[in-house]
């Protein structure tokens, strides 16, 4: 699968607003001064959210170029490259942070309150579920950044049987079908532990919906360039404006057609040729 152009320097951009959202925090947290009163500063949980956008646009073609191609997907061989990409950084942080919080701060003399189990949260975390950890729980910030990763890893899990065991015409139809019923689930009051645990699977299902599209239909290639900058200036938009009097299923509405639609537009061309 060829690389696709842009999406480095999206990848950098995110974790910079990341970092640009927790930075006021920290500060804040220390008692010392701080700024975030620009919307821009407060866009990092936002931020994930086109990360997830962004893995289930690259997993799902992974997957399925696999499944065209080879007529199967291996799924072993999947597993085995995402656990060697993600647990040995996951599991130190896990253990740096575990031990940082439980061991390190009382041995300084830090009275820190930590009144959870140890061992549910170890488990919750062994067994990729991080994201209920750090909302039952509380852990520490260095703990509770791990939810993402967890979310991921829980779509992965799906995933591969899923591309597996279905027919290639049905692939995309049962991505656009999961996407819309999930969605309409997790803004639904019954499931409410979905949003509460933010179970955001949705996110990158659409990412895998517009590589889907993109893959079958030259979606990409049909877009006119006046197309994608209106997403691209959209985009930039979305994290320059305060949407707090919206109601969260509306923003996050607005991410799962966005977030898509301007990776597809910047995987297209190169925006800077270097000749």
């Amino acid at each position: 699968m060829k690389t696709l152009p842009n999406l480095n320097p999206l990848r950098f951009l995110l974790a910079f607003l990341v970092i640009l959202f927790h930075v006021p925090q920290f500060f804040s947290n220390r008692g010392l001064p701080y700024f975030n009163d620009l919307p821009v500063f407060n866009k990092g949980t936002e931020a994930v959210y086109v990360f997830f956008a962004l893995s289930g646009f690259l997993i799902v073609r992974l997957l399925y170029h696999e499944k065209i191609e080879s007529k199967n997907i291996n799924v072993r061989h999947f597993y085995m490259r995402r656990i060697l990409r993600i647990f040995p950084l996951y599991f130190v942080v896990l253990s740096l942070g575990l031990f940082y919080y439980n061991v390190f701060l009382d041995y300084v003399g830090f009275d820190i309150d930590q009144t959870y189990n140890i061992i549910e949260v170890l488990v919750l975390y062994t067994f990729f579920l991080p994201n209920v950890g750090a909302i039952l729980y509380e852990p520490g910030g260095a703990l509770e950044i791990l939810w993402s990763i967890g979310i991921e890893e829980q779509f992965y899990i799906m995933v591969a049987p899923a591309i597996f065991l279905l027919h290639k015409n049905y692939i995309l139809p049962f991505f656009v079908m999961f996407t819309c019923v999930y969605f309409f689930l997790f803004s639904s009051e019954y499931f409410s532990f979905l949003a509460k645990f933010n179970f955001l699977y949705f996110y990158l299902s659409a990412g895998g919906v517009v590589s889907l599209l993109d893959i079958k239909y030259q979606l990409g290639e049909k877009l006119k360039k006046y197309h994608k900058v209106i997403a691209i200036v959209l985009f930039v938009l979305y994290f320059n404006v305060d949407f707090q009097h919206l109601s969260r299923t509306t923003i996050h509405l607005m991410g799962l057609i966005l977030f898509p639609l301007t990776i597809l537009s910047l995987s297209v061309s190169p925006l800077f040729s270097i000749k």
